[in-house]
């Protein structure tokens, strides 16, 4: 996850802080540079609250932005998202290569009992000339 704060002048010092308490900080790195970028990595349910970012220039410090609340929800695991360690494992590749050979193998029938068809039908009418 990455908060990004933007201010409408150039900066010194971008500071993100939650509810109060300075999270990071970030100096510019160029003199015209209007936007800095606060990787938090992955999120845990302690980052949950409301953040604001501020500023400091040449004049001072800027005042707080609009707030970002952040919530942290519990991920959901269910059972059938979690694999059995006791089952053995088939890799996807076989599991098509399965159904694929069960279509094949239900196509050739199917195309069996039509020529053997045509072949009844062709030998009825050259028996009947």
């Amino acid at each position: 996850m990455t908060f990004v704060c933007r201010s409408p002048e150039t900066f010194r010092l971008f500071r993100l802080v939650k509810e109060g308490i300075r999270v990071k900080d970030e100096r510019s790195t160029s003199p015209d540079q209007t936007e800095t970028r606060f990787p938090m990595g992955p999120v845990e349910a302690s980052m949950a609250g409301r953040y604001h970012c501020v500023y400091l220039t040449s004049h001072g410090w800027s005042d707080h932005s609009e707030a970002l609340e952040l919530v942290v929800a519990p991920e959901e695991v269910t059972q059938a998202s979690v694999p059995d360690p006791a089952l053995p494992s088939v890799p996807t590749f076989w599991k098509h290569t399965v159904s694929n050979g069960i279509r094949l193998g239900l196509a050739g029938v199917v195309l069996l009992i039509l020529a053997a068809i045509l072949a009844e039908a062709w030998y009825s009418e050259r028996k009947s000339q």
